[in-house]
């Protein structure tokens, strides 16, 4: 268990380092443009939103897989019969997917309400920019810890999300 719980946790810090690295990156890119004077980039092709759709839920599996994430079962395996736990299940299921679809609407409502009441294209970069750099950061103390640095910081949120 040791060992899947370090893999699991280098792996969900290395899926956040890679979503922080190509936020930046886009950012970065869309500066840039806007700097050259040209005309603002169409908006991506449907392709692309689908693509980061799945990206996104693959993100999410691989969160979800962590060894952390059972102890949500072990509920389930004390009730007394199959389908109590099969409600619970669900019930779950659709409470987690309901808060995480929550928030992802309100970061999307705040970044068109920042775009629409300052008209810049900068502002919503600089958010991007922020959230970037705070992935970074997260999955880099998470790769750390996973790789045995000891950060204090990173023990106690840890000890207090379980």
């Amino acid at each position: 268990m040791p060992a899947l719980t370090k893999y699991g946790s280098a792996t969900v810090g290395g899926t956040l380092v890679a979503i922080g690295a190509v936020g930046l990156w886009e950012t970065w890119a869309a500066v840039r443009e806007a700097d050259a004077g040209g005309p603002p980039p169409p908006p991506p092709p449907a392709s692309t939103a689908s693509r980061t759709t799945g990206w996104t839920l693959a993100a999410g599996v691989v969160y979800g897989l962590q060894p952390d994430a059972l102890f949500v079962v072990v509920p389930a395996l004390a009730l007394p019969t199959r389908a109590a736990a099969a409600a619970y299940m669900l019930c779950f299921l659709v409470g987690t997917v309901g808060a995480m679809g929550g928030y992802a609407a309100a970061i999307g409502a705040a970044s068109r309400a920042v775009a629409d009441a300052t008209r810049s294209a900068r502002a919503v970069g600089r958010l991007s920019a922020a959230a970037s750099v705070v992935a970074l950061a997260v999955g880099g103390a998470i790769l750390a810890s996973a790789a045995g640095v000891g950060l204090p910081w990173v023990s106690f949120a840890t000890a207090c999300a379980h």
